[in-house]
Order: structure tokens, then sequence, then C-alpha cells
């Protein structure tokens, strides 16, 4: 004859466990078929063949009974940021320093503020070291690293004066990118965000810019 024991409850995970033996044999091992929510009475079935069984839906229905006459201190987690209240353990946190904790929605931002501010510290031009003093060198590529992709842009004489090239990020997202030398023959560079206008027109967005380190590497001669 089977056996039921609904005493095991985890006030930590809000869970009551509903707990089962098949036969009375001592030596048989208990195992869970469901578990109660102590607070709003949503039952987890660990064992499916169990929802159909009357024996069972008979003891979870008591249970359950039993549950409204009992009081448990729920605890809840409150996002840092917004101030969102969720159950116990279902927020995250950024970093194990400050133990901030945040909803998924809030969550979600951070890490993509993270992310960006990461790829950003990565942003460069990376020229030949002749490019920008004297002219154009024999290695007439450049390479810009933006929000985590490389772009290879090859330049003529003629384009230092004010050159521009569109790029793509990996969200599809188009830029426009401005390479120049002053008139202290430094080379410099910027990258503008497109936008659409009134006009329907893809334009470059003045108003959003971004301005790129310069690495330079060594040319060997001969090379």
């Amino acid at each position: 004859m089977s056996e039921y024991c609904t005493g095991y409850i985890d006030e930590d995970e809000g869970l009551l466990y509903v707990d089962y033996w098949e036969t009375e044999d001592n030596n048989e091992k208990s195992k869970v078929i469901a578990k109660i929510d102590i607070h709003n009475l949503d039952v987890l079935y660990e064992d499916e063949t169990h929802k159909n069984n009357p024996i069972t839906q008979s003891i979870i229905n008591k249970t359950k009974e039993e549950l409204k006459t009992m009081e448990f201190e729920v605890m809840t987690d409150i996002c840092y940021d917004c101030g969102r209240v969720q159950s116990h353990n279902t927020m995250k946190d950024i970093n194990e320093v400050d133990f901030d904790i945040f909803c998924n929605e809030c969550y979600d931002k951070k890490m993509l503020n993270k992310t960006n501010k990461t790829m950003n510290k990565m942003n460069e031009l990376i020229v030949c070291n002749g490019l920008g003093r004297g002219g154009i060198s024999e290695d007439n590529l450049v390479t810009l690293s933006y929000q985590g992709m490389l772009h290879e842009i090859k330049l003529e004489d003629n384009d230092l004066e004010d050159y521009w090239h569109t790029i793509k990020n990996n969200d599809g997202k188009q830029f426009d990118v401005n390479i120049w030398i002053d008139d202290n023959n430094k080379i410099l560079c910027s990258v503008y965000q497109l936008k659409i206008n009134d006009e329907g027109w893809c334009v470059t967005d003045t108003s959003k810019w971004e301005t790129i380190k310069i690495v330079r590497k060594e040319v060997l001669a001969n090379a």
C-alpha cells in the first residue's frame, strides 16, 4: 500500500514537498512527486502521472486547505535600480562585490551598458607609422576596431583631405567614419551615427559622434 508524507516545508524556497512511497517496504526510498507553493498554492508536479491519481489529488487538496490556515514569512527581493519587488532569489547581481541585485529588465540593461563600455574602450584606428607624416605609406590600409568589429579601409593619396566611409555594427546599425589630417599633419578619426531625415534620406547625425583613438604600428623597411 502506498504512503504519502507532506511534512517537509522549505520556507526559503516557499515550497512544501509531497513525498511518496509506492510500497510499505522500509528499504524503499521516497521520491518527491509534487511541490506546493506555500504562498499561492500552485502545484508543480515532479511526476506527471500523479495528476490523475485520485489518492494523490485528495492528499494535495487536503494539504492545500491546511496551508491556508498557516502563516509564513514572505521573503522578497527589491531591485536596486527600479524598486520592483520579486520573489526571493529570483533577481541577479552584476558582480559579487557590492551585492546589488536587479530585476530581469534592469539586469539586461545593466549588462548591455557594461558590454558597450567594454567595447567602446576597444574602439581605435590602427594606422601605419608613416601615415599622416608626409603622406600615404606603402601599406595604405588602416584598420578600424569599432564596437567589437574590425573594418579594413584602403586609403588613396587624396583621401586624407576628408575621407568618409560607411560601416555597420553587429546589429546592422550604420555609421559614418570620417578620417582626415589636420593642419599640424595629425591624423584624426571620428564616427557618426546615421539617421533617417524627414524626407526619408539616410544622413549623418552630427549630434551623435565619437572621437576614435589613433594607434600607430611600426612598418619595417624592406619588410
